[in-house]
């Protein structure tokens, strides 16, 4: 399974790619939602995992993007934010399959993750 992580912060996109690498998960990061996007013209993932506090895009804006392209219309978006909501609305109103709250517990991220996803198959 292919995991997309956008956040900006260095040390939470290392804690993230390492917790998934470990449970082999097959992880590609960026820093910034444009470069993920670029990279998304091309490449297809199973996952998402977008940080809401972004500068020049927020996770709202690149979700949105995301969302126009057809071909990304199975892959999982999921929110990660120390936010319960954003603007009053949930992340599931926005269009987020899920969201993880920060800060990301290093012993329960992993199976949290897998517990959505496999949630989400059985629906």
């Amino acid at each position: 399974m292919r995991i997309v992580v956008i956040d900006d912060n260095e040390l939470h996109l290392q804690l993230i790619a390492y917790l998934l690498r470990k449970e082999s998960y097959d992880v590609i990061t960026f820093k910034t939602g444009i470069e993920a996007l670029n990279w998304l013209k091309d490449n297809r993932a199973d996952v998402v995992l977008i940080d809401i506090q972004l500068p020049i895009m927020n996770g709202i804006e690149i979700l949105n993007e995301i969302k126009l392209d057809e071909r990304h219309s199975k892959m999982k978006k999921i929110a990660i934010t120390a936010q319960q909501k954003y603007e009053g609305k949930t992340f599931s109103e926005i269009g987020f399959d899920g969201h993880i709250l920060k800060p990301i517990n290093s012993k329960k991220f992993a199976e949290e993750l897998r517990n959505f996803l496999n949630n989400q198959n059985n629906n």
